[in-house]
C-alpha cells in the first residue's frame, strides 16, 4: 500500500475558494499519494520562518523559507530555450541531438526545478519527468499548468510523475534516452542562487540513488 504525504498550503481567506479549485485540478495526477490541506491565514508572508512552507497566492503556488520565496519557473525556462539549439549546449550533445539517431522521447529521472526538462521540451522532444519529492512535484505541476495554459500544444508532450524512477524502469522501453542529473549537496562556500538555496534546504539529507 502506498503511503500518503500530507502537505499544508496557506492562503489568504479571500483566495480560499480559488485555492480549493486550484488544488482540485492540481492534484488529479497524484494518485492519492499526496493530500493537501488548505489553511486560511492573514499572515502568509510570515510562514516559512522555521521550515520550508507552501502558499497559494495570486493564482500561483509558492515555496517560502525565511526571507526566500520562489515558485516554479517552467514557463520562463521554456521561453528561454525555445528556438535555441546550439551545438555548444552540453545537455543536447549528451542526449545525442546532433547525431544521426532520432531522439523522440526523453525521460528525465531527476526533475528538480525542471530546467533541463524545459531545454529538452523546447527542442520539440516528448519529455516524461519523474520527481520523488512531494513539494518539488507540486511546484512542478503548478509550473506545468501555467506552461500549458500558454502553450496548449505541450499538454501531450510533457508529463510529470510523482514517483521514483527506479520503480518504473520497466515502463520506459519506448524512451530513446533516460537522463539523470543528481543534485548533490553544495559544499562550496559560494552561495547558490536563492532558488537553489531553498531547494537544497528542502531536500537536505535526500540522496539520489
Amino acid at each position: 500500500m502506498k503511503s500518503t504525504t500530507l502537505l499544508d498550503i496557506y492562503c489568504s481567506p479571500s483566495e480560499l475558494v480559488l485555492a480549493e479549485s486550484f488544488l482540485q485540478r492540481l492534484c488529479l495526477d497524484t494518485d492519492e499519494q499526496i493530500s493537501c490541506r488548505l489553511i486560511a491565514s492573514e499572515n502568509i508572508d510570515l510562514i516559512g520562518d522555521e521550515a520550508p512552507s507552501l502558499s497559494f497566492s495570486q493564482g500561483v503556488l509558492w515555496l517560502h523559507y525565511r526571507d526566500l520565496k520562489v515558485s516554479s519557473q517552467l514557463p520562463e525556462h521554456y521561453n528561454f530555450w525555445r528556438g535555441q539549439k546550439s551545438r555548444d549546449d552540453l545537455l543536447l550533445r549528451a542526449l545525442g541531438l546532433f547525431s544521426k539517431q532520432k531522439v523522440a522521447q526523453v525521460v528525465d529521472g531527476t526533475f528538480g526545478q525542471g530546467k533541463d526538462s524545459m531545454n529538452i521540451l523546447a527542442q520539440d522532444i516528448c519529455v516524461v519527468a519523474f520527481e520523488r519529492h512531494p513539494v518539488l512535484y507540486l511546484l512542478g505541476l503548478d509550473g506545468r499548468r501555467r506552461l500549458c495554459a500558454i502553450y496548449p500544444e505541450l499538454e501531450n508532450l510533457f508529463t510529470l510523475k510523482f514517483a521514483d524512477l527506479n520503480m518504473h524502469l520497466h515502463e520506459l522501453e519506448s524512451a530513446d534516452v533516460i537522463y539523470l542529473d543528481p543534485m548533490f549537496e553544495n559544499k562550496s562556500k559560494r552561495l547558490a542562487k536563492k532558488e537553489m538555496q531553498l531547494i537544497q534546504e528542502l531536500t537536505k539529507g535526500q540522496v539520489e540513488q
